[in-house]
């Protein structure tokens, strides 16, 4: 009857200025109140009337005051025996119940009221101290629920509530009338649900989100509903203190199978239409936490986040984990201890440790390298490099391909002289049964180490990431390759390069052998051997024969080294070498050809009559057959482009005028506005600047 009267002060007893009782007046418009002491019950009717008859005012007046009456102000007693004769409910409750509430329910009000019941959180045991057991028993669709704190706690973990003594600033900010001197700060967390976000609990569920899992009970300031929190110091502090104690307690959330459990229960990114107290609480969680000991390592104890190196970034983008090579990196008995442990690479936790690093401190991820070479130098300081070798190669191989195609692996393969270098195809070798001779003075690379040849796993590895035999086929193109990767335009050529180019196709038929040149597109830009030491471009040099007539003393830069090449006939002819001019050949291969295409093309965007200037990318010759090789005319003595220039003349395609079109993507019917462009062959631009004839010649 004097709810703000209530003895509730500096107490953590929940409720306060009857705002629960009066709640009774959602489901019912007349309360029933049994006790051994005394029974009453609250009639809106009877109150009204009451009030009426005491008024001494206006009759419309009176009608409006009455309207509004209250009807928790004037409680009416009422018979205990009487009742129960009527209510054998109440009749049963009476033999052993102190306190009996009896609500008639409003029409339409026990849908709501089971609905309400039957929605009840299970889990509010573990935030009243004082209640051990709820029962709810619901008549209307004969359910019945116990809520125990002990069958509820196994799947629950439930901090000890966390006493703090409120700043003068909070106690301004606390109710008017609230004289409790401190607040007691309760977190519970379910096990097997930490990654759902929690919510800020007053002894019962608010609409506010904390984000953290779980629940984060106090006596929280909230708006008249009890569904939000209300802005203020008060609040504040106890969010503060909330963060800070759960910092501490974070870590027992983890556990001897999962050592990064408890990272499932930090909050998410921040995102719009977080409440001001979900971001109050994650950013002060995560200050206390930045160097605290929070974050795994293989062994599964907790370190500062700084302490701790992270895997390669490449490993763990696009909401996917790399979850083999992990495994396989964490298998091995002698693996460096300061790393992360494996349990922590999902998509949520990685981002909960980046969120650790906030800003400039972002953790630094390891290269892919690193965290490869990592494994072989534990196993070095074992005294087990080569078991710390295979396991590094046998992560690699479980990498995506995409990954071991474009990144560096690092120095992982042992080999025979008992070094690590990397798995290059090119550079080290499975031992095989090819002699290891080349005719050169050395062999470059290495073969692998015996132990790692020794375990089939690994061998089956190191295939995968590309390494074999030093099989004739396979030796020669890796030297193709690496020959295409370094012919970069006409710059000096790599003599070593170039004779263990010719000493291995000796070891394949010819057909073989320009097949693999085909195919790393290096034949064009094959070099021949000079008598000179020089190695010129095929389409620079000549064979002995009616231009180069075996003259020791003339064009030994241009003429082919015979007694180099003497087992190279059936190849060099596969090339196109010739000792004169021959007819259709391609001269796209010449290495003129690029400067005199590009000529050709500015005359042709310099045309008057061209309905848009094409871009010289789309302008082509539509054939570049022709008489040739051309390039040698610029190396040539005057007395051998003399030779060579009567030679080329005596060829009547010689003078075949050469067409210049656009042509590309676009359909034929847009190029067709375009006219040809006649214009000289290479043949006789190349016969223009270094041709020479004999006096008296026509």
């Amino acid at each position: 009857m004097f709810s703000r009267m209530s003895q509730k002060r500096g107490t953590s007893e929940i409720g306060m200025f009857g705002v629960g009782f009066k709640s009774v007046l959602g489901v019912s418009d007349a309360p029933e109140f049994f006790s051994r002491s005394v029974s009453f019950r609250f009639d809106p009717t009877r109150a009204r009337e009451r009030i009426q008859k005491e008024l001494r005012v206006q009759k419309e007046l009176r009608a409006a005051i009455v309207k509004h009456c209250p009807t928790l102000r004037l409680p009416e007693p009422i018979d205990p025996a009487e009742c129960c004769a009527e209510d054998s409910v109440l009749d049963e409750l009476m033999e052993w119940a102190v306190n009996i509430v009896r609500l008639r329910i409003k029409n339409d009000g026990r849908v709501n009221l089971s609905e309400q019941m039957n929605g009840f959180p299970p889990e509010w045991p573990l935030v009243v101290e004082h209640v051990e057991t709820l029962e709810l028993i619901n008549d209307h669709d004969s359910s019945r629920q116990e809520l125990a704190r002990t069958t509820i706690g196994h799947s629950w973990k439930l901090f000890s509530p966390w006493e703090h003594k409120l700043s003068p600033e909070a106690k301004a900010d606390r109710y008017p009338g609230d004289e409790r001197e401190s607040v007691k700060i309760t977190w519970a967390v379910p096990l097997d649900r930490l990654t759902n976000p929690g919510k800020f609990w007053a002894f019962f569920p608010t609409s506010t989100r904390s984000l953290v899992a779980g629940i984060l009970n106090a006596p929280w300031k909230t708006h008249e509903d009890r569904q939000n929190l209300l802005p203020g110091p008060y609040n504040d502090e106890l969010i503060k203190v909330a963060a800070k104690n759960m910092a501490k307690a974070l870590p027992d959330l983890k556990s001897s199978d999962d050592p990064a459990r408890h990272l499932d229960a930090l909050p998410r990114r921040e995102a719009s239409g977080d409440s001001d107290e979900a971001n109050l609480l994650r950013d002060r969680l995560f200050y206390h936490l930045h160097k605290q000991k929070i974050v795994p390592d293989q062994d599964g104890i907790l370190c500062a986040p700084a302490d701790i190196r992270y895997p390669p970034q490449e490993l763990t983008r696009d909401r996917h984990v790399e979850t083999k090579s992990f495994e396989r990196w964490a298998t091995y008995p002698n693996r460096p201890r300061a790393w992360l442990h494996h349990k922590a690479l999902s998509r949520n936790r990685l981002a909960v440790i980046d969120r650790l690093f906030p800003g400039e401190h972002r953790a630094r991820r390891a290269t892919i390298a690193e965290w490869l070479e990592a494994l072989v130098e534990a196993g070095a300081s074992a005294n087990d490099l080569a078991h710390g070798s295979m396991v590094a190669i046998q992560t690699a191989a479980l990498l995506p391909i995409e990954l071991r195609k474009d990144a560096p692996l690092g120095q992982i393969v042992l080999t025979t002289d008992d070094n690590t270098v990397r798995p290059d195809p090119e550079q080290v070798f499975l031992p095989d049964d090819i002699p290891n001779d080349t005719g050169a003075d050395s062999q470059p690379g290495a073969d692998v180490h015996r132990e790692l040849m020794a375990d089939r796993n690994t061998v089956s590895a190191l295939k995968k990431l590309g390494l074999t035999g030093r099989s004739p086929e396979v030796v020669f193109r890796q030297v193709v390759t690496r020959i295409e990767k370094l012919e970069i335009g006409y710059r000096q050529a790599n003599s070593e390069l170039w004779s263990r180019f010719w000493y291995l196709s000796r070891r394949l038929d010819a057909e073989k052998a320009q097949a693999v040149v085909r195919d790393v597109r290096l034949e064009g830009r094959v070099r021949i051997r000079t008598t000179t030491g020089k190695w010129r471009l095929i389409t620079c040099v000549l064979t002995p024969g009616r231009i180069m007539q075996g003259e020791s003393d003339r064009d030994g830069d241009v003429s082919v080294d015979i007694e180099f090449h003497k087992l190279d006939t059936s190849l060099m002819q596969k090339f196109d070498v010739a000792s004169e001019p021959q007819e259709g050949r391609d001269l796209s291969l010449e290495r003129t050809f690029n400067d005199f295409r590009d000529s050709q093309r500015r005359k042709y965007r310099d045309l008057d009559d061209l309905p848009t200037t094409p871009q010289n990318d789309y302008l082509h010759f539509l054939s570049t057959a022709g008489v040739g090789p051309v390039d040698v005319l610029a190396l040539l003595s005057d007395e051998g482009r003399v030779s060579y220039t009567e030679a080329l003349l005596e060829y009547d395609a010689c003078y075949s005028k050469w067409t210049m079109k656009p042509k590309g993507a676009a359909t034929a019917r847009y190029y067709a506005r375009y006219h040809e462009m006649p214009c000289k062959s290479l043949t006789v631009h190349m016969l223009e600047q270094h041709g020479r004839l004999r006096i008296g010649s026509r």
